[in-house]
């Protein structure tokens, strides 16, 4: 066997270098004022900010001009427009007597917008119709509320001064998104004219001979439309997480600069490679190291700006009523925790390459401001957190902090967005840990990032774990892209075209993309993929698992299930599926086949050497196991949170059936079963909802069968070591 000299992770060692890092860069005065200095005093001056926009907001929407409101039909417009005359001219008298008194509503006017629904002629459904049309001009900002008087009868409206008895008040809805500046104001506006009107009435009725007995008056009751209105405009909570999310990048960007190429500059991070220590335990602590400043740095600025909005009040303007409550402030510390995780490795990657502090300032500077373009992207009306979005990086954090402040998201996208963004993170550090380990850049020579993709010398029995999570990081994401713009754009395709366009898809990404990775590392196929025959007792195994242990893995998906809805949507995919097998045929079992093949060869073939070299059986079972039920959980279209157990749990099943056999042959073959079997259940037990325990017990048997024959006639994988690596 070749030789591959590796040492064992000791996260002591780690440790005790990572606190030497942290001890060096608290020292350094300009952590410190990147840490305390910096949100001590952003975070008043920008509540004064904050402020006088609200101001400004309001003296602009309180300024006297015509508000532009929806109406069915010209009576209710006229009727309203009488009522707000007769509320202004009780006003103007009452400021007589008390000066200053509602001038900004004497000048505003109301500007009638009609659908022109008649009253005489006019059904439920079309004064619904009317009303639908109106909210879409609601939400498209051609009008600032609407108002419908629902009981006003044909007629009413020619003499005003007569109508229904007094106490009879007409009720006036008025539609208005709760957060238009400008439509809020107008409701204010017409509720005081109108209350004034009304009052001036009574008033008039109750103290002077002569007055009419019958006044037409209206009862106003707001209707606020919180959700239709999410879309039209843009609301200042977005601007928060973005300002969070920039400080805490602005906390880890010297650190991670000092640590790499600050090091590199100053001639001192060739001494300390040479120390008999592991370069990516070197890069592990530096990494710990500008993480923990990321942190603190999120903690300050969170501490910051919770007593900053508390103090001037504006947290009740920009969140609600409610303001920022402590459930709040611990979902948006977790995510700016899983932000930094993410940020500190891309930061390490950059930094890892540059040769000097000026280059990689250079490096930084252009990340710095493309990290502008997901907040401001997360500003913008109707943009919501689904499909694509969930994957890009940066921004999916961007949108899971502003959908946190303005209301909370739902369990999928948020999974989705966690598991992506830990893969990012990880790769990242992966590939930090091999450029910081490149010797050209190491020593200063001239080198470029085609270094990376140069071939080793000779072939070898693994591929590094940088490349391996590189792989599955370009791969998941990618191919979750793909899938959503099929169920976006292939509803016009057959049913057999969607099933070869799902297969090229997954043939291309986990197949060729893979390919390309272990031809760029000049792999041994056999060694790295585990293509070594196994022992008859491991193959069988396989079989018995593959035959029997998807009843096991169904009640484990029924229990594992989050919510009510769970059964509802397993019955959807199993409905999907026996409409495609009524158009294709047995062509459906190719789509759950060629996945399983491909999933096999890089999760217990590529990814499983990449894991061995570094580590023992459980962390290399424990590791692919969990990337797999994350893979799955990614891609698990309507099923996607409920696959995280059931999937892990195969996961590891199959990565034990890879080390006790040392081959990769019998955990495809159970693989590969396992999901056929699933698919003919689902195929002839569609509406099945208890699992019978005959399914149970065969279970139970063929697993412990096949644990006999692994633990008695199985072939143990070797743990690759310096010595038989």
């Amino acid at each position: 066997m070749r030789e591959y000299h590796l040492s064992a992770f000791e996260l002591s060692r780690v440790l005790r270098l990572a606190q030497k890092e942290l001890r060096e860069i608290l020292r350094d005065r300009r952590t410190i004022v990147t840490l305390v200095a910096m949100p001590v005093l952003l975070y008043p001056v920008m509540s004064v900010v904050f402020m006088q926009f609200t101001l400004a907001s309001k003296a602009t929407t309180q300024a006297g001009h015509g508000f532009n409101v929806g109406v069915l039909s010209a009576d209710e417009a006229r009727v309203l427009q009488h009522r707000f005359a007769i509320g202004q001219q009780a006003l103007r008298n009452r400021t007589e007597e008390e000066p200053g008194l509602h001038k900004k509503l004497l000048d505003a006017s109301l500007e009638p917008v009609i659908v022109d629904v008649p009253r005489q002629s006019a059904s439920p459904e079309q004064r619904m119709e009317g009303l639908e049309i109106l909210k879409l001009w609601l939400n498209d900002q051609k009008i600032d509320l609407i108002v419908e008087i629902p009981d006003l009868k044909p007629g009413e409206s020619k003499d005003l001064s007569r109508g229904p008895p007094a106490d009879h008040l007409l009720p006036c809805r008025i539609y208005v998104l709760a957060n238009n500046p400008i439509g809020l104001n107008a409701l204010r506006t017409i509720e005081t004219a109108l209350a004034a009107a009304n009052t001036a009435d009574l008033t008039e009725r109750l103290n002077l001979p002569g007055t009419p007995h019958h006044i037409l008056m209206l009862s106003p009751r707001p209707v606020l439309l919180d959700q239709s209105g999410s879309d039209g405009f843009i609301s200042l909570s977005a601007l928060v997480p973005l300002i969070l999310i920039l400080m805490t990048i602005t906390g880890a960007v010297y650190p991670a600069i000092d640590l790499t190429a600050g090091e590199r500059e100053r001639g001192t991070l060739e001494i300390l490679v040479a120390a008999p220590v592991p370069r990516f335990e070197l890069l592990t602590a530096k990494y710990l190291s500008v993480l923990t400043v990321a942190i603190l740095t999120a903690l300050v600025n969170l501490l910051c700006m919770t007593i900053t909005l508390a103090w001037s009040g504006l947290a009740t303007t920009l969140f609600g009523s409610e303001g920022i409550s402590l459930q709040l402030l611990i979902q948006v510390l977790a995510l700016l925790l899983l932000f930094a995780a993410f940020f500190s490795a891309v930061l390490l990657c950059l930094t890892s390459f540059a040769r000097s502090f000026k280059e990689a300032q250079a490096y930084l500077i252009p990340l710095m401001l493309a990290s502008l373009a997901p907040g401001v992207m997360a500003m913008l009306p109707g943009l919501r957190l689904d499909g694509v979005l969930t994957v890009l990086p940066l921004v999916n954090i961007v949108l899971m902090a502003r959908d946190l402040f303005e209301g909370g998201i739902e369990a999928g996208p948020a999974t989705v967005v966690v598991v992506t963004t830990l893969m990012y993170a990880l790769a990242a550090l992966a590939l930090a840990a091999r450029v910081f380990g490149a010797e050209s850049v190491l020593y200063s020579e001239q080198s470029s990032w085609a270094d990376l993709l140069r071939r080793p010398a000779v072939p070898r029995p693994f591929l590094p774990i940088s490349s391996a999570l590189w792989c599955l990081a370009l791969m998941v994401p990618i191919q979750f892209t793909v899938f959503a713009l099929l169920r976006s754009f292939g509803k016009n395709l057959s049913p057999g075209m969607n099933i070869v366009i799902g297969i090229g898809v997954n043939l291309l990404l986990f197949g060729a993309l893979p390919a390309v990775f272990a031809y760029l590392g000049r792999l041994d196929l056999t060694e790295a993929l585990g293509l070594q025959l196994p022992t008859p007792a491991a193959v069988i195994a396989g079989i018995l698992l593959g035959v029997s242990l998807w009843p096991l893995q169904l009640r484990l998906m029924a229990e594992s299930g989050l919510d009510a809805s769970m059964h509802d949507r397993l019955g959807q995919v199993v409905s999907s599926v026996r409409d495609m097998y009524a158009s294709v045929g047995n062509l459906v079992f190719a789509m759950v086949i060629v996945p399983a093949i491909l999933e096999e060869i890089f999760f217990r073939g590529l990814l499983w050497s990449a894991l061995r070299s570094q580590g023992g059986p459980l962390t290399t079972i424990g590791v692919s196991a969990l990337l797999f039920g994350a893979t799955h959980v990614i891609l698990g279209g309507a099923l996607g949170l409920e696959r995280l157990v059931p999937s892990t749990v195969l996961g590891l099943i199959l990565g034990a059936i890879c080390w006790r056999s040392g081959s990769l042959w019998p955990s495809l073959v159970q693989h590969v079963l396992h999901n056929s079997m699933l698919l003919m259940v689902s195929l002839n037990e569609p509406d099945r909802q208890e699992i019978p325990w005959e399914w149970i017990a065969f279970g139970c048997c063929g697993l412990t069968a096949a644990v006999v024959l692994l633990w008695k006639w199985g072939k143990p994988q070797e743990q690759l070591t310096p010595s038989n690596a």
